[in-house]
Protein backbone atom coordinates (compact mmCIF):
# COMPACT_ATOMS: atom_id res chain seq x y z
CA UNK A 1 0.00 0.00 0.00
CA UNK A 2 1.25 3.54 -0.69
CA UNK A 3 0.01 6.46 1.08
CA UNK A 4 0.57 10.00 -0.43
CA UNK A 5 0.09 13.18 1.89
CA UNK A 6 1.02 16.30 -0.26
CA UNK A 7 1.40 19.64 2.00
CA UNK A 8 0.43 22.92 -0.64
CA UNK A 9 2.10 25.97 0.26
CA UNK A 10 0.42 29.14 0.83
CA UNK A 11 2.22 32.79 1.09
CA UNK A 12 0.11 36.05 3.08
CA UNK A 13 2.18 38.89 3.32
CA UNK A 14 0.82 41.28 6.11
CA UNK A 15 2.10 44.78 6.88
CA UNK A 16 1.10 47.98 8.15
CA UNK A 17 2.15 51.34 6.64
CA UNK A 18 1.38 54.92 8.57
CA UNK A 19 1.70 58.06 6.12
CA UNK A 20 5.11 58.78 7.63
CA UNK A 21 6.19 54.98 7.34
CA UNK A 22 7.40 53.46 4.05
CA UNK A 23 7.09 49.59 4.59
CA UNK A 24 8.11 46.88 1.87
CA UNK A 25 7.71 43.59 2.47
CA UNK A 26 7.81 40.47 0.32
CA UNK A 27 7.65 36.83 0.71
CA UNK A 28 8.77 34.26 -2.15
CA UNK A 29 8.70 30.72 -2.34
CA UNK A 30 12.38 29.91 -4.34
CA UNK A 31 12.29 26.23 -4.11
CA UNK A 32 9.91 23.41 -2.27
CA UNK A 33 6.64 25.26 -2.95
CA UNK A 34 4.84 21.49 -2.24
CA UNK A 35 5.75 18.07 -0.60
CA UNK A 36 5.30 15.05 -1.32
CA UNK A 37 5.47 12.33 0.68
CA UNK A 38 5.36 8.85 -0.35
CA UNK A 39 5.23 5.89 2.32
CA UNK A 40 6.11 2.82 0.13
CA UNK A 41 7.95 0.28 2.33
CA UNK A 42 7.68 -0.91 5.56
CA UNK A 43 10.79 1.56 6.81
CA UNK A 44 9.14 4.39 5.71
CA UNK A 45 6.00 3.25 8.06
CA UNK A 46 7.55 2.50 10.65
CA UNK A 47 10.09 5.66 11.30
CA UNK A 48 8.74 8.17 8.85
CA UNK A 49 10.03 10.36 6.32
CA UNK A 50 12.41 13.42 6.45
CA UNK A 51 13.03 16.38 4.17
CA UNK A 52 16.19 18.49 5.25
CA UNK A 53 15.48 22.26 3.82
CA UNK A 54 12.92 21.33 1.31
CA UNK A 55 11.41 24.85 0.93
CA UNK A 56 13.49 27.95 0.51
CA UNK A 57 11.75 31.10 1.13
CA UNK A 58 13.06 34.55 0.61
CA UNK A 59 12.30 37.63 2.70
CA UNK A 60 12.83 41.31 1.57
CA UNK A 61 11.77 43.73 4.29
CA UNK A 62 12.69 47.46 4.80
CA UNK A 63 10.46 50.04 7.04
CA UNK A 64 11.38 53.37 6.37
CA UNK A 65 10.49 56.69 7.88
CA UNK A 66 11.24 59.31 5.71
CA UNK A 67 14.19 57.48 3.63
CA UNK A 68 15.50 56.14 7.01
CA UNK A 69 15.59 52.57 7.82
CA UNK A 70 13.35 51.89 11.29
CA UNK A 71 14.41 49.44 13.95
CA UNK A 72 11.77 47.54 12.67
CA UNK A 73 12.03 43.43 12.53
CA UNK A 74 10.36 40.82 10.93
CA UNK A 75 8.58 37.71 12.13
CA UNK A 76 7.37 34.85 10.01
CA UNK A 77 3.86 32.59 11.44
CA UNK A 78 3.04 28.94 10.40
CA UNK A 79 -0.07 27.54 10.38
CA UNK A 80 -2.17 24.69 8.63
CA UNK A 81 -5.67 26.05 6.98
CA UNK A 82 -7.93 22.61 7.74
CA UNK A 83 -7.98 21.25 11.59
CA UNK A 84 -6.59 18.00 9.99
CA UNK A 85 -5.03 16.41 7.03
CA UNK A 86 -7.83 15.57 4.96
CA UNK A 87 -7.77 12.04 3.29
CA UNK A 88 -11.14 10.24 1.13
CA UNK A 89 -10.93 7.34 4.13
CA UNK A 90 -10.31 9.54 7.19
CA UNK A 91 -8.25 11.83 8.28
CA UNK A 92 -4.89 12.17 9.86
CA UNK A 93 -4.09 15.26 12.92
CA UNK A 94 -1.94 17.65 12.05
CA UNK A 95 0.27 17.00 14.45
CA UNK A 96 1.75 13.73 11.75
CA UNK A 97 3.89 16.51 10.14
CA UNK A 98 6.38 18.64 12.08
CA UNK A 99 8.66 21.52 10.96
CA UNK A 100 11.96 22.41 11.91
CA UNK A 101 13.34 25.88 10.26
CA UNK A 102 17.18 27.04 9.99
CA UNK A 103 18.28 29.93 7.41
CA UNK A 104 20.66 32.59 6.76
CA UNK A 105 22.39 34.63 9.98
CA UNK A 106 20.50 37.64 12.02
CA UNK A 107 16.91 36.49 12.35
CA UNK A 108 16.03 33.73 15.50
CA UNK A 109 14.82 30.76 14.38
CA UNK A 110 12.58 28.49 16.44
CA UNK A 111 14.87 25.59 17.84
CA UNK A 112 13.87 22.18 17.54
CA UNK A 113 10.82 20.71 15.60
CA UNK A 114 6.99 22.48 15.77
CA UNK A 115 3.97 20.11 15.20
CA UNK A 116 1.17 21.90 12.56
CA UNK A 117 -1.67 23.02 14.11
CA UNK A 118 -4.52 24.94 12.99
CA UNK A 119 -3.29 28.28 15.00
CA UNK A 120 -0.03 30.65 14.31
CA UNK A 121 2.77 29.48 15.51
CA UNK A 122 6.14 31.98 15.03
CA UNK A 123 9.02 30.52 13.88
CA UNK A 124 10.83 32.98 12.94
CA UNK A 125 11.48 36.41 14.89
CA UNK A 126 13.67 39.53 15.14
CA UNK A 127 13.95 39.24 11.32
CA UNK A 128 16.48 42.39 10.11
CA UNK A 129 15.64 44.94 7.67
CA UNK A 130 16.99 44.23 3.94
CA UNK A 131 20.17 46.43 3.46
CA UNK A 132 18.82 48.96 1.18
CA UNK A 133 22.63 49.49 -0.17
CA UNK A 134 23.52 46.04 -1.79
CA UNK A 135 20.12 44.33 -1.20
CA UNK A 136 19.31 40.83 -0.43
CA UNK A 137 16.90 38.27 0.84
CA UNK A 138 16.93 36.51 3.63
CA UNK A 139 16.91 32.96 3.09
CA UNK A 140 14.46 30.60 5.67
CA UNK A 141 14.98 26.78 5.11
CA UNK A 142 11.83 24.89 6.23
CA UNK A 143 12.37 21.29 6.51
CA UNK A 144 9.82 18.90 6.93
CA UNK A 145 9.03 15.50 9.04
CA UNK A 146 5.86 13.45 8.89
CA UNK A 147 4.91 10.11 10.56
CA UNK A 148 8.46 9.88 12.79
CA UNK A 149 6.98 10.62 16.23
CA UNK A 150 4.82 8.43 18.41
CA UNK A 151 1.59 8.37 18.59
CA UNK A 152 1.62 10.16 15.15
CA UNK A 153 3.35 7.29 13.18
CA UNK A 154 1.60 5.90 10.36
CA UNK A 155 1.59 2.07 10.43
CA UNK A 156 -1.98 1.18 10.85
CA UNK A 157 -3.29 3.70 9.05
CA UNK A 158 -5.25 3.84 5.92
CA UNK A 159 -3.77 3.88 2.87
CA UNK A 160 -4.62 6.80 0.93
CA UNK A 161 -3.90 10.64 -0.61
CA UNK A 162 -4.01 13.16 2.25
CA UNK A 163 -3.49 17.06 1.60
CA UNK A 164 -2.87 19.94 3.93
CA UNK A 165 -2.40 23.63 2.88
CA UNK A 166 0.47 25.36 4.79
CA UNK A 167 0.07 28.99 5.62
CA UNK A 168 3.34 31.22 5.97
CA UNK A 169 2.64 34.89 6.99
CA UNK A 170 5.19 37.28 7.16
CA UNK A 171 4.56 40.35 9.48
CA UNK A 172 6.05 43.04 11.28
CA UNK A 173 7.94 42.09 14.61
Amino acid sequence: MVRYILIAIILFIFFTSESQNQTTARLTIESGGSVEFIFNSFFEYENGISYNDWTKLGVYFIDTIAGVPTAMTWQLDVNADDAQIIGVLGNLPLQTIELSVSGDPGPTYFAGRLQLLKSNQSIVENGPQTNLILPSLTNVFVSYHCGETAPFKLFGKPADYYSVDIVYTLSEY
